[in-house]
């Protein structure tokens, strides 16, 4: 859950079991914005020699997952 009390706005995210993993990014810590990415993977796990929560996909094959934003007012919570 992120709160901005300025705007008067809270953003809640859920993520099912392939998003286990994250990156937030910021470019500094006045920064008027981030970014918050969820990942099925751990970073730079293409480097990772265990693996780092990659899925090995046959051609044609998929996997999909769900990611849910819930904005909410802070008045009303």
């Amino acid at each position: 859950r992120v709160e901005w009390p300025e705007t008067g706005l809270a953003v809640s995210l859920e993520a099912d079991g392939h998003f286990r993993f994250f990156v937030l990014y910021s470019p500094s810590a006045t920064s008027s914005f981030f970014c918050f990415e969820p990942m099925s993977h751990r970073p730079n796990a293409h480097r990772d020699q265990r693996g780092g929560g990659l899925v090995r996909l046959q051609p044609l094959q998929t996997v999909t997952g769900t990611i849910a934003l819930s904005v909410e007012d802070l008045a009303s919570g």
